[in-house]
């Protein structure tokens, strides 16, 4: 599994994975047209690192760590859940994380997400804690047809002092 930096030529693979309903079905207000998309690729701040994950060549989803806030996020196609891809994407991003100096990794997903919360869960994030995933479409529902999210933590600080690779 590599990552490879998500540039405009990505537009159409990443649409995929974006309009994909397996894929999308715990992200909520995740950008599914094609012209917002390049425009959130044209306009997006150098401290969003945006990557593609690709397996032999292939792209297999898409990964990001937001520096200015430490969100890790990640989007693989279900047919590449629970073969390790994105254990190996999320340690990297913790990687670049470490290696950009952050001293907190942040990740969040729907509460009835239950392999992403194990995921993370095994990597060493704590839940902190709960919110609720708007988009401006839901902004009318009543509050129980909310997506409910919960907030994950991670430390970067070595208790050594010292910054070491993760084993991936």
């Amino acid at each position: 599994m590599e990552l490879r930096a998500l540039t405009l030529d990505d537009v159409d693979e990443l649409l995929k994975i974006t309009s994909h309903p397996e894929v999308t079905k715990f992200v909520p207000g995740v950008i599914q047209d094609r012209e917002m998309l390049v425009s959130w690729l044209k306009d997006k701040p150098s401290a969003d690192h945006e990557y593609m994950i690709l397996q032999d060549g292939q792209v297999i989803g898409e990964c990001s760590l937001d520096e200015s806030s430490g969100d890790i996020g990640i989007m693989l196609y279900p047919e590449y859940w629970r073969h390790g891809y994105g254990t190996a994407a999320i340690k990297q991003m913790l990687q670049t994380a470490m290696d950009l100096g952050m001293k907190e990794a942040s990740a969040q997903t729907d509460r009835r997400n239950e392999a992403c919360i194990g995921l993370l869960e095994s990597l060493g994030f704590i839940r902190c804690g709960i919110g609720w995933g708007l988009s401006e479409d839901d902004l009318e529902m009543p509050m129980n047809k909310l997506q409910e999210i919960l907030i994950f933590k991670k430390s970067l600080e070595m208790k050594s002092g010292s910054r070491t690779a993760l084993p991936i």
